[in-house]
């Protein structure tokens, strides 16, 4: 009996995207907090929000190209182990049906065998 290795995303990187979701979340309502309550004047509350935006956006840009890298690589590698797994197994079928059509063959039977 063959071993059949799964291709699984590991546990944490499973749980890694609602991980940085929440961590973003979180800290966005703290840093929107903090700004709202500090003593600043309108103006630069504005602008001190406009910052801390940009820079979550930029952090979400940076984590969503991250998980796509991950995604792009369990995919490549799944595709390698299912092609492997097919070649084996196409090479195993003809290995039976020869084996079938040479027994076939020996008990005086005539059989025609296709290269493919």
């Amino acid at each position: 009996m063959s071993e059949c290795n799964e291709v699984k995303p590991s546990k944490v990187s499973k749980g890694g995207l609602g991980f940085v979701l929440g961590l973003l979340t979180g800290s966005l309502i703290g840093a929107a907090t903090a700004i709202l309550t500090a003593p600043r004047s309108g103006v630069e509350t504005r602008e001190l929000l406009k910052e801390k935006a940009f820079q979550a956006k930029a952090t979400a840009a940076t984590k969503a190209e991250e998980i796509k890298e991950d995604v792009g690589e369990w995919t490549t590698t799944a595709k390698g182990k299912v092609a492997e797994k097919m070649n084996e197994a196409s090479g195993k079928v003809r290995e039976t049906v020869a084996n079938v059509l040479h027994r076939q063959g020996a008990n005086g039977k005539t059989v025609e065998v296709s290269p493919n």
